[in-house]
C-alpha cells in the first residue's frame, strides 16, 4: 500500500503520483494529527467486497494531510480533477 504525504501532490502534482492516484481504486486520507483514516475515493469498491463477502485486490493509496490546514479540501480537489467530477 503506497503512501504519499500531500506536500508531494499539493501544489505541483508529478507524473508519478498522478499516475498512483489515477491508478488507485481506494485513495485513504490519513490525518497527521490523529492518524484516523477515512476514505476518499473508492466507497463503492469497498462496499461491494463487504456486500458479496468475496475479496478482492484493490490497489489502495494513502495521503498523510493536515485536516486542520485545508489539505483535505485540497485533496479533493485534486482526486476529482484526476478521477472526474463524479468521484
Amino acid at each position: 500500500m503506497d503512501t504519499i504525504r500531500i506536500e508531494a501532490i499539493v501544489p505541483k502534482l508529478g507524473a508519478n503520483e498522478r499516475a498512483v492516484l489515477a491508478a488507485a481504486d481506494v485513495i485513504i486520507g490519513v490525518d497527521t494529527a490523529s492518524q484516523r483514516e477515512f476514505t476518499v475515493f473508492g466507497t463503492p469498491s469497498l462496499e461491494s467486497t463487504t456486500s458479496l463477502k468475496k475479496l478482492s485486490a484493490m490497489r489502495v493509496v494513502r495521503v498523510s494531510l493536515d485536516c486542520n490546514n485545508r489539505e483535505l479540501e485540497r485533496l479533493l480537489k485534486l482526486v476529482r480533477r484526476i478521477k472526474g467530477p463524479d468521484a
